[in-house]
């Protein structure tokens, strides 16, 4: 029923007229400082952003709060974003003490928004990928609410993994499916939107990792089923890890191990 109630909310957002979609951004989100183009630059307890307007992102994110249960994960982490955005979960994660933030985001106009707004607000310590993470990817018309397959450039998990992550976000429109097991293990704390059949998805997972069901919906395009999903390693205790900082001897050796297993080495 929740996810129906989404849906229905997003698409009657879509339909709104600009200056009633601007009435809600100023109601929930904060002071509107410049409008024009179909975009918004808005001053939120967060910071400030700048968004398309029919970018419904902001709203999980910082209203809904949808990435609320890595906050415990986040002090202290090195985050990978993938599927980041305009940097809206960026911006979450770095103003709950993240260290450093990966992300990647196919979108040419997303990107360089996303470099504006995490620069505006005084962050160093990011880059960004311009490309698709495993090759399958899609792009999200946010005026129209429509999405459409990505053909473009692509970077392999290996790859962007390997860098050493604690914590990863992944919200790609399809790329959760080019995930396997030896990429999971790669990193201890995946918060995941899956959209399609969670059972299959589960699959996936290795034995030595938990799952936990956050929220669930229907895509808004697709009207298939979707989940946002906390997988973790059990040898990290969710309800325990209140404030847990990264960069202890443990989590290094964890990590060190789940690296060589995914290389094979």
């Amino acid at each position: 029923m929740f996810g129906l109630i989404a849906l229905v909310a997003y698409r009657f957002y879509l339909a709104l007229p600009g200056f009633v979609k601007l009435l809600l951004v100023s109601l929930l989100l904060g002071v509107i400082v410049f409008r024009g183009s179909g975009f918004v630059g808005c001053r939120s307890r967060w910071g400030f952003l700048v968004f398309p307007l029919g970018y419904a992102s902001v709203f999980k994110v910082f209203v809904f709060r949808a990435y609320s249960i890595l906050s415990g994960f986040l002090g202290g982490s090195r985050f990978l974003d993938v599927g980041a955005g305009v940097g809206d979960s960026c911006l979450y994660a770095l103003r709950l003490g993240a260290s450093r933030v990966v992300a990647v985001e196919p979108d040419p106009v997303m990107a360089r928004l996303l470099r504006f707004n995490l620069l505006v607000n005084g962050f160093r310590g990011f880059s960004v990928v311009e490309a698709c993470a495993g090759g399958l990817c899609a792009f999200v018309d946010w005026a129209r609410g429509r999405v459409w397959r990505f053909r473009g450039s692509a970077v392999r998990w290996e790859y962007l993994l390997q860098q050493g992550f604690d914590v990863v976000k992944v919200d790609c429109e399809g790329c959760e499916w080019t995930l396997e097991g030896k990429h999971i293990s790669m990193a201890p704390v995946w918060l995941i939107e899956v959209t399609g059949s969670l059972e299959r998805f589960l699959l996936r997972v290795p034995s030595e990792y938990k799952v936990e069901v956050v929220s669930r919906g229907l895509d808004s395009d697709s009207l298939r089923p979707t989940y946002i999903v906390l997988v973790y390693n059990r040898r990290l205790s969710h309800t325990e890890s209140k404030g847990y900082r990264w960069g202890s001897m443990w989590i290094q050796g964890l990590q060190r191990s789940s690296l060589r297993r995914a290389l094979g080495s």
